[in-house]
């Protein structure tokens, strides 16, 4: 068995505001090699980053730092008997290192990122926060009733076809004409609510808007170059069968393999999967968690847990996503991923299948390209890296057969955990059922906005970033009440995000009250009072001191709870009067 190798060549195009430059790792006259331009290239491509990347290395002949500059449009083409372009993007940096030791020798290194550069250094939204409600729908912009592909369309055709990014360069080319699109969304879903007014007042880089109207995994968006041409790419994840089939297939074997390094582990094992809606629309929308009963018995409640903003005149979408989550992700612990180092080529995409057909052991195995990346030093060797998951035997012959589709409703019961029946055992009243504080809301309220309670962060946004919630510093193990009568809705621990926590639904809509220091003693479905101890303050979860994080919701989203408390604490203040 032997390798076979090509003496690959690679050509580098700058377009500037200016002018146009071209290096080449070998110029047009064979057998100057020593006057090429082009030193070493390195191009990266991946799902798991959210702008591919590159490098050059150019001999230091010519004074690029004096031609170049940062947002410089860069073509990158390598070839063998045959290539393409393998990589558009825009200039970072330009840097020049020189060596004295022996013989001098300088040499000029230009790093850069894909043109997902121009959408993550783009930030939208309005200067005045008073008036930035809405302020998308008043450009035109429709998230209701509309699925991901229109509001991604819509999100391209304003900031990249109409007006604002705008980038020219030396060709005449504009970066909106440039960018080519693939869009598509998941079948089905035909609506979307916006929990509140985040999409329609959206503060933050255009990149973060449309990964937020992706809400991974059920979408994958990123760049890549198609026939020569920068695409984006907005799509539903391809894991179910019909699109993975779908999928372009690359066939290799032993020859074209240079090196590979490949396993398979259960570091990310889940046995719960649960899909919830960010929107409270109705109650009758809740769903059970699926679960896999031997990862259960194994791994105990190994959650993964994914919120959204899709849904219809059902919960059957909610469903419909809950399932697709398990069928991704419940067998990775049977999942081979890793790299495999082929001889060059311009024709790996990300996004990709790739069939390893060796016939040193005789094994087939069926990847999925989450990465590509190539090297090419100028002294004739080219190599591409491919980064793989979802890796299985056979040609992936089982990769639809059981543990796929074999979920099942989970009814509770697992390690400290009641069961909905348990929990939902209607008529249930909480222990405690007289109230720790006489008086109702206006009370509890008057109590949170008092010592040793402080606001520690308003509702509102933060960072680009909407915080949805009241934020009450107290010392740790201070007493948490319940604002209004309800009955309990979820009680859960929620590592690095809420904590321990507790959800209580009530007239017109739900309280949810974040990092208490345990979990509570109460259980889902049993009713409480305005002003029973529900827990107490504490710093669980992803948290920067003891606090209580309020949240109140109605029908419509999250509500800022300070007036709401206010107001509350007014009434009892002049029911003392009286």
């Amino acid at each position: 068995m032997s390798t076979q190798y090509w003496r690959p060549e690679a050509q580098v195009t700058f377009y500037t505001e200016t002018g146009e430059w071209v290096v080449r790792s070998k110029p047009p006259q064979r057998g100057q090699a020593i006057d090429a331009e082009v030193m070493a290239i390195s191009t990266q491509t991946d799902l798991g980053q959210d702008a591919g990347v590159f490098q050059l290395v150019l001999v230091a002949r010519n004074e690029w730092q004096q031609v170049i500059a940062a947002n410089d449009l860069v073509r990158i083409e390598m070839k063998r008997a045959e290539g393409d372009t393998v990589f558009v993007g825009l200039v970072d940096t330009i840097s020049e290192v020189a060596e004295f030791d022996q013989k001098p020798q300088v040499q000029v290194t230009i790093a850069g990122r894909s043109l997902a550069k121009t959408l993550l250094h783009f930030e939208i939204g309005v200067s005045n926060p008073m008036l930035a409600m809405g302020w998308l729908s008043g450009a035109g912009v429709v998230f209701t009733g509309t699925t991901a592909k229109q509001q991604v369309e819509q999100i391209f055709d304003l900031f990249l076809g109409k007006r604002y990014l705008d980038y020219t360069f030396s060709n005449g080319a504009k970066i909106g004409e440039m960018i080519q699109r693939r869009i598509s969304s998941r079948a089905g879903v035909a609506a979307i609510m916006p929990t509140d007014e985040s999409f329609m007042s959206y503060q933050g880089t255009l990149y973060n808007l449309l990964k937020e109207i992706a809400e991974e995994p059920f979408h994958q968006l990123f760049f890549e170059v198609y026939d020569g041409k920068p695409t984006f790419v907005f799509r539903e994840t391809p894991f179910n069968q019909a699109p993975w089939t779908g999928l372009p297939l690359h066939r290799i074997g032993d020859q074209a393999v240079v090196s590979s390094q490949l396993a398979r582990n259960d570091l990310e094992t889940f046995s719960l999967f649960l899909v919830e809606w960010n929107l409270l629309k109705d109650a009758g929308l809740s769903q059970q968690p699926l679960v896999y009963e031997p990862y259960l018995k194994k791994y105990g409640i190994k959650r993964l847990h994914r919120y959204t903003n899709y849904n219809g005149e059902s919960s059957d979408l909610l469903r419909q996503s809950m399932i697709d989550l398990y069928n991704w992700f419940v067998m990775n612990p049977n999942f081979w991923s890793g790299t495999i180092t082929v001889q060059g080529n311009a024709h790996y995409k990300v996004g990709e299948r790739l069939l390893y057909q060796s016939e040193r052991d005789g094994s087939s195995f069926e990847f999925f390209i989450e990465g590509v990346q190539h090297q090419f030093v100028r002294f004739g060797e080219w190599k591409t890296v491919l980064s793989v998951t979802r890796g299985l035997p056979d040609g992936g012959k089982g990769r639809f057969a059981k543990p796929w589709g074999e979920y099942q409703s989970y009814e509770g019961g697992a390690v400290g955990d009641p069961s909905f029946m348990e929990g939902a055992s209607a008529g249930q009243v909480g222990e405690d059922v007289s109230p720790a504080i006489s008086g109702g809301s206006q009370k509890v309220a008057a109590y949170y906005l008092s010592p040793p309670f402080r606001i520690s962060s308003r509702y509102g946004w933060r960072k680009g970033r909407k915080h949805k919630g009241l934020d009450l510093a107290a010392p740790q193990g201070t007493a948490i009440y319940a604002l209004y009568d309800g009955k309990v809705s979820l009680v859960r621990f929620q590592d690095g995000g809420a904590g321990h926590y507790i959800r209580i639904k009530h007239s017109g809509g739900e309280t949810k009250y974040f990092h208490m220091g345990e979990r509570s003693h109460l259980k889902v479905g049993m009713k409480v009072k305005a002003g029973q101890k529900i827990g107490h303050v504490g710093n669980t979860g992803s948290s920067t001191g003891p606090h209580l994080h309020l949240e109140i919701w109605n029908h419509t989203g999250s509500m800022n709870p300070e007036p709401i408390l206010t107001s509350l604490a007014k009434q009892s203040a002049t029911d003392r009067r009286r």
